[in-house]
């Protein structure tokens, strides 16, 4: 009896100590704030008549190849704020055709992207290895299709977009087995071309930012990761974004011949915030596990003196 007993206390004890333990250690949590909006059906914007139409982007580029602008209304009524600058995220959910493969190992040259240069690409690029005869440079079909609606925030009375940047955004180790070639990045490419759906040249992803330029830019990176389902495409000079009207300008670039489901962007960020309650629990758990350890401890050596005593 006395022995179920300890065993008893002793699994409360060990109870008690890992439920304190666990409290305290994620006492701290990470509270997202965000903005969300699902732009897929956003009316187009006519430039010339400066009104917007009765036609959506996805209708119009259904039937057009032809440039396609819509705007998204922004009022934040209190300052949005995190412990790292405000990100702003595209979410294709449903991207599901055949030409983004669910494995990173098809559709690719490795050895491009680890930027190793040879005017031969690999076999697993076809059919987007040469354009005209000439090595495409990133080769393959997931290069090719990257994703490039754009999308510009403005805030309501200025003139100027908001201040931006489009690196930073990843963390260094999502950046292994992406780098460009030594030298000059235009120079080394003099003779290879850039994958036929893409607007710019690769050495022109990022002219401001060197190191994010060519095959190390983070919105190249974020397209390659078949598994991220948020892709980033900018983020703020700040931690903050001051409460007021603003609008985001969308180019909705994308063909929707590649793809024709949801289209959505998320303006994101955290705060690290102490939950009082579990650290002022778990420490008190923690205390209680103590006591109880020291007591059923003390109990227990009293009952074996007393049966040494006894025999």
């Amino acid at each position: 009896m006395k022995k179920s007993i300890v065993i008893a206390v002793g699994i409360l004890c060990l109870s008690l100590f890992i439920l304190g333990i666990v409290l305290v250690a994620t006492y701290k949590e990470k509270n997202e704030s965000k903005f969300e909006y699902d732009y897929t059906k956003c009316l187009k914007y006519d430039t010339r008549s400066d009104t917007f139409q009765n036609l959506t982007c996805a209708e119009f580029r259904n039937n057009s190849s032809g440039y396609c602008i819509c705007f998204i209304n922004l009022t934040i009524t209190e300052d949005l704020y995190g412990d790292v600058p405000l990100t702003l995220y595209y979410d294709l959910s449903s991207y599901e055709q055949p030409n983004y493969s669910q494995s990173n190992l098809f559709y690719r040259d490795e050895n491009q992207l680890l930027g190793k240069i040879s005017e031969t690409p690999a076999a697993q690029c076809e059919p987007y290895s040469y354009l005209n005869g000439i090595p495409i440079y990133p080769c393959g079909a997931l290069a090719n299709f990257m994703f490039n609606d754009t999308f510009i925030l403005k805030k309501y009375g200025f003139r100027d977009p908001w201040p931006t940047v489009s690196h930073g955004m990843i963390k260094e180790e999502d950046k292994i087995g992406y780098r460009n070639p030594p030298g000059d990045l235009e120079k080394a490419l003099q003779n290879f071309t850039k994958p036929p759906n893409w607007m710019k040249n690769v050495w022109e992803l990022d002219t401001t930012y060197p190191d994010n330029n060519g095959i190390q830019n983070e919105r190249f990176i974020g397209w390659m990761k078949t598994n991220w389902r948020r892709k980033p495409f900018w983020q703020l000079n700040d931690t903050i974004l001051p409460s007021g009207r603003y609008f985001f300008r969308v180019d909705y670039n994308y063909p929707q011949t590649l793809y024709n489901g949801p289209r959505k962007i998320i303006l994101s960020t955290y705060r690290i915030e102490s939950n009082l309650f579990k650290l002022v629990m778990g420490t008190i758990l923690l205390i209680i596990g103590l006591i109880v350890l020291l007591l059923s401890t003390m109990v227990y050596f009293k009952t074996i003196k007393k049966l040494r005593e006894k025999y």
